[in-house]
């Protein structure tokens, strides 16, 4: 795994059976989807930081008209 502090798993488990259907033991397997989750994580701020800059005007760091005309239609 990368160099993260902790590891995102996907765990998959199923019973192992004898012939007359007893359990007899689990099988698991475990992958490391530590990176993609966090490229997901990442992209999902970059978006957050999109949205914001689509609201705001980078010279006066007022809400611009996108995001009052938003909240007019949410209240409408």
């Amino acid at each position: 795994t990368s160099a993260a502090e902790f590891m995102y798993q996907n765990v998959t488990m199923f019973p192992i059976v004898d012939k007359r259907g007893n359990v007899e033991r689990f099988c698991m397997l475990v992958y490391d989807v530590t990176e993609q989750a966090l490229g997901k994580r990442g992209m999902e701020h970059l978006n957050e930081e999109l949205k914001t800059a689509s609201r705001v005007d980078g010279l006066t760091g007022l809400y611009n008209r996108r995001y009052w005309q938003e909240r007019f239609d949410e209240m409408h």
